[in-house]
């Protein structure tokens, strides 16, 4: 079970502020009293118990249990150590000063200076990351951006205590830590202000053609880039942007309404449910929070969620409302605009996802699932069997809506636990095509496929550009595929040019070609 040590749910902030009294060794005695196996679980039920027991708990029980629940796992057990750890008065002790005191070492707590810093750790991160659409950075990388600026126990500290369990950190995670919103919030806006300099994310604008469009700034932009050194500098902040940038180059997303019906999907519909799903990923967004408006039939009526994942989703100005409503339409059951909350947290689920992030094939899952020995023959308990071996095949960080899914759809309880159908999971799998095409749009990017300025991508480009998207090695099929959308209609191209990809943009051929006709 992953703690978040970010911004926490409110219901969970809330039961902490009223905890803070206690220490977490205090609660962990308390509730270890109903861990009758010794295993570190109990019941959601049994912890709620325990919690509204405590003296001065200035919260009701249902308080405490929407608290508690959001630290449970789907069937409802709750690994109590780790919830105390995070609840208790000395979870956090001295975490917060260790935070503040690398700050002060960027940029001595001068809020203007830490704008120029927090933007500039952005760019190099995000460029650093070879992740679809996290922004991941290895040891190495903290080394190397900062490395200069602070000192070797400082940085084992970072990567002690925000290392997953691949050993990358999450350089967005980083930068909330090192540059709090409160903190930004105080800058007077003298260097970079955030509504001139939106975040450049991993993924893209959803609007193909404006992404391609050249701008005056394609050449000086990537000159200044390369004249700089990798570490920012914390004491002459002009240095860290070079005049030639001082406007954003990151376009905005196109914004005129589609002519098509809003009953009809279209393919940019497709790019940007896609680019959706990641944006989900990369801020880590709970979808669990669209429960709260949800009736006793599970239905949401479409315009509140719109507005409550539109709050997540409006600073980033990657996709519009209007396009976000559409996203979500295709999930209505009805003409009345109510949408199942199953079939969101379903269709916002990555399936595609998965099979391009493994390295397993679909045998190498049936064989990894059979190593786990188990009583039920095609099934494993959902925890911890069925998670080990998760992880085991998936190098991704899971959230608490995704195993919702997971559990709705291979779920079964027997004798009071969970169970998953391992063979159902397999079988839906190996039914999920293995669809480059989404991940392609949503990276496309012709500097990005040409890092080195050649002005053409040849195979060996394009083979580099797909491992960054997929995080792993690409078959030559696959890259063969991707190169014959490209080139498709110039036969006689030997290499890929921008106008190859903006035209192919243009004509939504981001697809496979049709299969040639056998004679």
């Amino acid at each position: 079970m992953q703690l978040p040590w970010g911004a926490l749910d409110p219901a969970v902030q809330r039961l902490r502020d009223a905890l803070q009294h206690l220490s977490a060794d205090e609660l962990e005695t308390q509730c270890a009293m109903f861990d009758m196996e010794d295993d570190g679980w109990i019941l959601l039920s049994e912890c709620v118990s325990v919690l509204h027991a405590l003296p001065n708990v200035a919260l009701t029980q249902l308080e405490i249990e929407a608290g508690v629940r959001q630290l449970s796992q789907p069937d409802l057990r709750v690994a109590y150590k780790d919830v105390c750890a995070v609840l208790g008065s000395a979870s956090t002790e001295g975490y917060d000063s260790r935070w503040q005191t690398l700050r002060h070492q960027l940029c001595h707590d001068d809020a203007a200076k830490g704008q120029v810093v927090f933007h500039q750790l952005e760019r190099i991160f995000s460029k650093l990351s070879t992740h679809p659409s996290r922004c991941l950075v290895t040891a190495s990388d903290l080394q190397r951006v900062l490395g200069t600026l602070l000192t070797p126990s400082d940085l084992q500290w970072i990567h002690r205590v925000l290392a997953k369990s691949d050993g990358h950190v999450d350089g967005h995670d980083l930068l909330t830590r090192l540059f709090p919103a409160s903190f930004l919030a105080s800058s007077t806006g003298t260097f970079l202000e955030r509504s001139q300099h939106a975040p450049v994310y991993p993924f893209r604008s959803s609007t193909p053609r404006c992404r391609l469009e050249s701008t005056p700034y394609d050449g000086t932009y990537t000159a200044a880039k390369r004249a700089h050194s990798t570490s920012p500098s914390r004491s002459h902040p002009s240095k860290l942007i070079s005049p030639h940038v001082t406007r954003s180059t990151k376009l905005q997303p196109h914004r005129h309404p589609s002519p098509h019906s809003p009953s009809k999907t279209t393919p940019q519909d497709d790019a940007v449910l896609q680019q959706l799903r990641e944006i989900i990923q990369y801020r880590q967004i709970d979808l669990l929070t669209l429960s709260d408006v949800s009736d006793a039939a599970g239905l949401v009526p479409l315009d509140n969620a719109t507005a409550v994942l539109w709050r997540e989703l409006e600073a980033l100005e990657l996709i519009t409302f209007v396009q976000l409503q559409r996203a979500l339409r295709r999930f209505a059951t009805g003409k009345h605009n109510r949408l199942n909350l199953k079939s969101i947290l379903d269709g916002l689920f990555d399936w595609s996802r998965l099979r391009n992030v493994t390295t397993h094939s679909i045998e190498d899952m049936a064989e990894t699932f059979a190593r786990f020995t188990t009583s039920r023959r095609g099934y494993l308990r959902w925890h911890p069997d069925f998670q080990r071996a998760l992880g085991e095949m998936f190098p991704v960080d899971w959230m608490p809506w995704e195993h919702q899914v997971m559990c709705h759809r291979f779920g079964v309880t027997m004798h009071h636990e969970m169970w998953i159908d391992v063979g159902a999971f397999v079988r839906h799998l190996a039914g999920v095509p293995q669809d480059l095409w989404p991940l392609v749009v949503a990276h496309c990017d012709f500097q990005e496929m040409d890092p080195t300025h050649k002005g053409y991508v040849d195979r060996a480009d394009l083979k580099r550009f797909l491992q960054r998207v997929l995080q792993r090695t690409p078959t030559p099929h696959q890259v063969g595929q991707v190169w014959q959308v490209f080139l498709q209609g110039d036969p006689t191209a030997t290499v890929i040019k921008k106008q190859h990809v903006t035209a192919a943009l243009k004509r939504g051929l981001l697809r496979p070609p049709p299969p040639a006709a056998r004679v």
